[in-house]
């Protein structure tokens, strides 16, 4: 399975640089509606990465 992720750097409330995704996982077969996942808060891109390929 393919997933599609979007990357971005920010600012967490004490002005630490963090990374965040926005990953589109596939259609829900029981609904038809796409299905995306959010996550924040790692220190590096790499983490976010490793994150977004457990997913799979």
């Amino acid at each position: 399975m393919y997933i599609m992720a979007t990357f971005k750097k920010y600012e967490d409330r004490h002005g630490n640089e963090r990374w965040s995704f926005q990953a589109y996982l596939g259609i829900d077969p029981a609904t038809g509606k796409s299905v995306k996942t959010t996550r924040r808060g790692f220190k590096h891109k790499k983490e976010a990465q490793l994150a977004m390929n457990r997913l799979k």
